[in-house]
């Protein structure tokens, strides 16, 4: 039995994508080997928002899907609307979906950018001895695919991709000010000025507060402390409590350090890294 190929579109609507059996059996075989390589030499890394993983790494998730993907196990649901022409030319497909159906389906995405799109008079078929234009609009699967779901896990690389044709607003909570406030009146810190704090904190920086807050991570202090030091952070400390800066530049610092944002590396005892990028920090050779 060969999958299913669905389009996903900017409003979050799935529609079925009709083929010509001879080409649906071509791209089931195609998504299949896409699927089997995507792990090849990767590890898994726990999703983190914001996190650039290096070439070696795949982030993963839970993720429940919903709508029309949630509910597709041996079969699709009933009454989907099918790509057709004037769909694709007035609004195309965000991302292209193949699934192996089952009890627990397999989902492979692909993201859909203008290199994926085909537009009439844009490339030259041969027939009859010579060329012409295309007539039609297209569409053009690549040899990628940008996010996985399998067993209630999305194994993904580039979480910008994939924002765009699925919702992951719900791993991006930002940190009110009470959070923040909890958070930081810990023993492992010192608040100078809470009301500068606050207005210096982003909504990135709320978003990876509210990620520590959430895993009620025990801190080493004294590590913690090296480690600014080694890194050569402007972080003071009070004894092993970290004196929280109220300014934007070294709020980002702490919450960097204490977000893991760098990494030493494990054949020299003198590099370290910043760990979204494998970027040398700075003032090292």
């Amino acid at each position: 039995m060969t999958g299913f190929f669905l389009a996903i579109h900017l409003n979050q609507e799935v529609r079925t994508i009709p083929l010509e059996k001879g080409t649906a059996e071509e791209l089931d075989q195609k998504f299949a080997r896409l699927a089997a390589d995507y792990m090849v030499d990767r590890e898994l890394v726990e999703y983190c928002p914001g996190y650039h993983p290096p070439p070696e790494e795949v982030m993963t998730v839970g993720y429940d899907l919903s709508g029309p993907l949630g509910k597709i196990r041996k079969s699709l649901p009933s009454a989907l609307p099918a790509l057709d022409k004037k769909t694709l030319e007035n609004d195309p497909p965000v991302a292209l979906v193949h699934v192996k159906p089952g009890e627990s389906p397999t989902m492979c995405f692909q993201a859909v950018t203008k290199s994926n799109m085909m537009a009439p008079q844009s490339a030259l078929f041969f027939g009859n001895q010579h060329f012409k234009f295309n007539t039609q609009v297209g569409l053009i699967p690549t040899n990628r695919i940008d996010a996985l779901y399998e067993g209630g896990q999305l194994l993904f690389r580039n979480e910008h991709q994939v924002r765009r044709f699925l919702d992951m607003e719900e791993f991006f909570t930002e940190a009110s000010d009470e959070v923040i406030e909890e958070f930081f009146a810990s023993d492992n810190f010192v608040v100078q000025d809470s009301e500068k704090l606050k207005k210096a904190a982003n909504k990135t920086m709320r978003r990876r507060i509210a990620m520590l807050s959430s895993k009620e991570t025990e801190f080493d202090m004294k590590r913690i402390r090296s480690a600014a030091k080694r890194c050569g952070l402007s972080l003071d400390f009070q004894g092993t409590a970290m004196v929280i800066p109220s300014d934007r530049k070294g709020l980002k610092e702490a919450v960097g350090l204490l977000s893991d944002d760098y990494l030493g590396s494990l054949t020299q005892d003198d590099r370290l890294y910043f760990a979204s990028f494998k970027r040398p920090i700075k003032g090292q050779a």
